[in-house]
């Protein structure tokens, strides 16, 4: 906000014209907005995850009536619905504080076929995220398959 203070009057004026159509055509918060996002060149978005903002991701919370003691048990509620192929979209699956639920990352172009594909049930309901919840601490933040979770790496 104190770039605004910044502005020299003079160059104000030129502007203040064309502000007066923007917020007659727009509204002020609208018009404001949009001059920003011009401003800061952000003219497109990409989409990113929100667990470690990966471009091209979009993040997922599979929430779950019961604590889950492990999280095969999201695997598996997720192959029942959205086939078994699921598991080679899916990456960075994390548990949700209190193990009620993972959040985990789909690309783009996947996240509409899983939401149309996807049925919430007493036990499952899926949706987008729209900010990261608080996370598990994980006790091996290595752990998995091909990441030190094998019998060579005791």
């Amino acid at each position: 906000v104190r770039f605004l203070d910044s502005v020299p009057a003079v160059a104000v004026g030129y502007f203040r014209e064309a502000a007066q159509e923007l917020i007659q055509q727009r509204g002020a918060v609208e018009a404001l907005a949009a001059a920003l996002a011009h401003i800061s060149g952000a003219t497109s978005l990409e989409q990113r995850s929100l667990i470690n903002s990966e471009p091209g991701f979009s993040s997922m919370i599979l929430s779950c009536s019961q604590e889950m003691h492990s999280i095969s048990f999201a695997w598996r509620g997720l192959k029942e619905q959205l086939g078994e192929e699921i598991d080679q979209h899916i990456s960075h699956m994390v548990f949700i504080k209190g193990k009620k639920g993972v959040c985990f990352d789909v690309p783009v172009s996947k996240l509409k076929e899983v939401q149309e594909k996807w049925q919430d049930s007493r036990r499952w309901t899926l949706s987008t995220a729209t900010q990261l919840p608080e996370l598990e601490q994980s006790l091996r933040p290595n752990s998995g398959f091909g990441n030190g979770g094998g019998f060579g790496n005791r």
